[in-house]
């Protein structure tokens, strides 16, 4: 003779069922929670190498093309490079005390160099240029040994790009034999000069924006204003790596 599940029986299985119905509830909601965070942390992190790249760019040409001849860590841009005062070490590096987090200031060369070879013809020198532009207000300085003995543009110049690879053929460029500085003088090139993009005064600080956090870096060549981009545009982003500095 069958029979059926009494009153008690049904109680406790109800009970059992509510008991599994809310873990298996919390259990989802958990997993989501969790899965919410590790995206949200992964996220992050591929964020904070792609500003930690930017930040190396930046490093990376701490001092290139910065010469040496000053007293102090100042650089003074001025046409007459004679008056131009450059930092007493090429390496020199400013820490200012600012809010909502201190600044970095320091100077490198961040694009744009040109090495002259051998003789071409009569006119002209083969040469390997790097990322050269034509542009009349991009600065030059002409290299000779470890001395700048001139100011131009890349109008002047008048080479442009260069892949900055070395292939088969050493050479990617020709440029002329002589050249005008800012001033209009001739400059008579010759084999192993270098030609690089003045040093830009790279400032990388932090700065309030409609209440969020940003890492920015400004760049200013010469006597232009600075052209300020941001490295990081979150919040918490911004505050983990400016703490690293």
């Amino acid at each position: 003779m069958k029979r059926g599940m009494t009153l008690i029986e049904l109680l406790v299985a109800l009970a059992m069922s509510i008991i599994l119905s809310l873990g298996l509830y919390y259990a989802f909601k958990n997993s989501g929670l969790f899965f919410a965070q590790d995206k949200a942390i992964s996220d992050l992190i591929e964020y904070s190498r792609t500003v930690e790249e930017q930040l190396k760019f930046y490093f990376d040409r701490w001092g290139n093309g910065v010469p040496q001849g000053g007293t102090d860590c100042q650089y003074v841009f001025d046409t007459d490079i004679g008056t131009t005062q450059y930092p007493s070490n090429r390496f020199c590096i400013i820490k200012n005390d600012s809010s909502p987090c201190d600044e970095i200031i320091f100077y490198g060369n961040t694009q744009g160099f040109l090495i002259v070879l051998d003789e071409a013809d009569t006119d002209s020198y083969n040469a390997l240029a790097c990322n050269m532009t034509q542009d009349e207000d991009h600065y030059y300085y002409v290299w000779r040994g470890e001395s700048v003995i001139a100011l131009t543009t890349g109008q002047n110049i008048g080479v442009d790009n260069g892949d900055c690879g070395i292939g088969g053929d050493f050479s990617n460029a020709a440029v002329r034999k002589q050249i005008d500085d800012i001033n209009g003088n001739t400059v008579s090139l010759q084999t192993g000069d270098t030609i690089i993009r003045v040093p830009k005064i790279i400032r990388i600080y932090c700065e309030s924006t409609d209440g969020e956090l940003y890492l920015k870096v400004s760049e200013q060549e010469g006597d232009k204003e600075p052209i300020t981009s941001p490295l990081s545009c979150k919040q918490y982003a911004g505050r983990t790596l400016t703490s690293r500095l």
